[in-house]
């Protein structure tokens, strides 16, 4: 038997039926006898097909949910960033004029390290690193110490 239009509409309207699936909706709709729709399954192969497809889908929807993840780290990312430039220029002019721009105490100077602390590492957990980056633990280390020691 060759496949035809009808055939793969029928199959078309088959596989649509989800959940409900069944060869007697499929026979009601082009009116014609279960028996008919049973020979098309079988030899239009409809479970293979259904099966090939649904593997199809799920790979297209786990890619494109892969792109939105993707998409949200990378926008996640970018407001780390610009966090980081924002806290990076408080500090530097708190250092270089001696005097806070939006740190009034050192206590609020170590809230600022805790900050960056968190941005970095949740930076890095979006990028991939499983371990902390122990370089940047080193340099925020110093950074608390120095500023209990001025307590």
């Amino acid at each position: 038997m060759k496949e035809k239009q009808k055939h793969l509409e029928a199959f078309e309207y088959y596989y649509s039926l989800g959940d409900n699936r069944s060869l007697t909706a499929v026979a009601k709709k082009f009116k014609v006898s279960i028996n008919s729709v049973v020979k098309w399954r079988k030899a239009f192969n409809w479970d293979l097909r259904v099966q090939q497809r649904d593997i199809e889908n799920a790979k297209r929807l786990q890619e494109k949910t892969n792109l939105d993840i993707i998409n949200v780290k990378a926008d996640y990312r970018k407001t780390i960033h610009a966090m980081h430039q924002m806290l990076k220029k408080s500090l530097k002019e708190y250092v270089e004029r001696n005097k806070p721009a939006e740190i009034k105490t050192v206590r609020d100077l170590a809230r600022v390290a805790d900050i960056l602390e968190k941005l970095v590492t949740l930076d890095m957990k979006l990028v991939g690193e499983t371990e902390e980056n122990k370089e940047i633990r080193v340099v925020i280390e110093k950074v608390r110490k120095a500023i209990n020691e001025s307590n």
